[in-house]
């Protein structure tokens, strides 16, 4: 994310603000949304312009970039909006992803991650008929304290991802790089 510029950027399930902050290094306004208040008001580090709503809901302005972590646990019942996707793991994320949208500039990009322990197979098909253009990747975390690379999911992102993010490795024809 550090290479990203631009004007507008918007962070989705802020939660303790890291992304926020590090968006804040080459965008002139960074918003940051939780739908946990208590996540919000118990940063470590405080962020400007945070916002408590679900998603995207509460906004009206267009972004040049929305990143979001999903959540993604397959659950019938939604105990914990931070983690629980809903059926298939889906449900959620693409609720996201709707609210995402609206706020979406015409030459805005949209980067989320999700898991393969969500159905990410109808998430991507699903997102696609909401007319995004979609790379599924898989995204490995270097352990440190082992030194070793370990897979932890399925990303779908856009194609032009930075290159110096220090903390994933993305297996994929166009994304074959470290960040």
């Amino acid at each position: 994310l550090v290479n990203e510029k631009g004007k507008n950027a918007l962070d989705i399930g802020t939660g303790s603000g890291y992304l926020t902050r590090i968006l804040s290094r080459n965008f002139l306004q960074v918003i940051g949304t939780d739908i946990d208040f208590d996540s919000l008001i118990n940063q470590n580090k405080k962020i400007k312009n945070c916002i408590c709503c679900d998603a995207a809901e509460a906004l009206n302005c267009k972004f040049d970039l929305i990143v979001c972590n999903m959540p993604y646990l397959q659950s019938d019942k939604i105990s914990d909006r931070k983690v629980d996707g809903g059926k298939e793991g889906v449900e959620v994320p693409l609720k996201i992803i709707k609210s995402a949208i609206k706020c979406l500039d015409d030459s805005g990009k949209i980067l989320f991650v999700t898991s393969s322990l969500a159905n990410y197979e109808k998430l991507i098909e699903e997102s696609k008929k909401l007319g995004l253009d979609l790379y599924e990747c898989n995204i490995n975390l270097l352990d440190r304290e082992k030194r070793e690379w370990t897979n932890w999911g399925t990303g779908v992102g856009e194609a032009k991802l930075p290159k110096s993010y220090t903390l994933a490795w993305f297996n994929h024809p166009f994304l074959n790089q470290q960040y």
